[in-house]
């Protein structure tokens, strides 16, 4: 009975670790981070796909095939957003707008975005919005309308016309660098704040804010809520577009309790989508804070979130104790047989 039982016990052994072997792998957001003990503020993905990440301490760290140190913020000051333009690296702070060498053009005051696009560079926060031109960065008049600036993300569309994102006035717009800023918030709440922008292929304008995502065909329209979005409880603090299948984008929304996804269907002048939100899947160790920024390198999915994150394969949490198990079966099955080697030589 006992070689029986013992080859028995280690087949099962054998074949658990199989089976093990060959469970299904599911996505989940894991940290990938180079300092665990700074906290990752801003993501930016490169023209030449490496990834740059940002910390409240003042470090630039690269991803490229690896962590490795980048470069700090003169003064070790807070990152607050990086921007990328003609290969140099422009870094807002609370207190301005900096490069690795120092102060950029006098800019003094807390800046909240940095973005560039094809035809221009702005700059969002305190001082409301700034354009850089050929004389450096120049004020674009927004302050001046608002009560309280604070700007907290600026966004320019396909068309050319310029949004700003504010905390408590909604989103201003303006058609053109020598237009006048007018207030855009048709169909939003009043108050709201508005933390991220996001364009489809066709130039449908979408906004992240406090009471969910909206969007809008075109400057100037009513704002409508995307489907399964709008709830006060929600805070969508950056919004990506992920056209890696062009056909059917998928629109990721960073939010306090992780990141969300919901496929979109542009139409012309109208946006749908294919099903409601779902939240991707957080793998062991979870995420320690809220998501604040998104970003795709080379096709992987990037988090900032406290640490920094990549979304990838995981082992399904079954597998530990099925190897643990295993390895039960198989130390028992060979103690059996060992007993039974042990009667046959007395």
């Amino acid at each position: 009975m006992l070689p029986g039982l013992g080859a028995g016990l280690m087949v099962g052994a054998v074949a658990l670790i199989v089976i093990t072997a060959l469970l299904p792998h599911r996505p989940a957001w894991m940290p990938d981070d180079p300092a665990l003990e700074e906290h990752a503020a801003a993501l930016l993905v490169t023209a030449d796909d490496r990834l740059l990440m940002g910390t409240q301490s003042g470090r630039i760290w690269l991803h490229d095939d690896g962590w490795q140190p980048y470069g700090n913020v003169p003064g070790d000051r807070a990152v607050t957003r990086l921007g990328l333009h003609e290969d140099r690296l422009l870094i807002a702070a609370p207190d301005g707008l900096f490069d690795l060498n120092g102060r950029v053009d006098a800019v003094d005051g807390r800046i909240s975005d940095i973005r560039a696009f094809d035809t221009s560079l702005l700059a969002g926060g305190a001082l409301g919005v700034l354009q850089f031109t050929e004389d450096g960065w120049q004020d674009t008049g927004l302050q001046e309308q608002l009560a309280e600036p604070q700007v907290y993300r600026v966004w320019q569309d396909q068309a050319g016309h310029q949004h700003a994102g504010t905390i408590g006035e909604g989103i201003w717009s303006r058609t053109g660098a020598d237009a006048s800023w007018r207030a855009n918030r048709d169909g939003l709440s009043d108050p709201v704040n508005v933390f991220a922008f996001a364009e489809t292929a066709n130039g449908i304008l979408l906004a992240g804010t406090d009471q969910g995502v909206y969007w809008q065909a075109e400057t100037g329209a009513a704002w409508r809520a995307l489907h399964g979005s709008a709830d006060r409880d929600t805070r969508y603090l950056d919004l990506l577009i992920d056209d890696r299948e062009p056909d059917t984008p998928m629109l990721l929304g960073a939010t306090d309790d992780g990141v969300v996804q919901v496929r979109l269907i542009p139409r012309d002048n109208w946006l749908e989508t294919r099903g409601g939100l779902e939240r991707l899947a957080v793998g062991p160790p979870g995420l320690d804070g809220s998501v604040s920024h998104l970003a795709i390198k080379n096709d992987d999915l990037w988090a900032a979130a406290g640490s920094v994150y990549r979304f990838q394969p995981v082992a399904p949490a079954m597998r530990l104790p099925l190897i643990l198990f295993s390895g039960i079966l198989l130390g028992l099955g060979a103690f059996l047989l060992g007993m039974l080697r042990w009667r046959v030589r007395d």
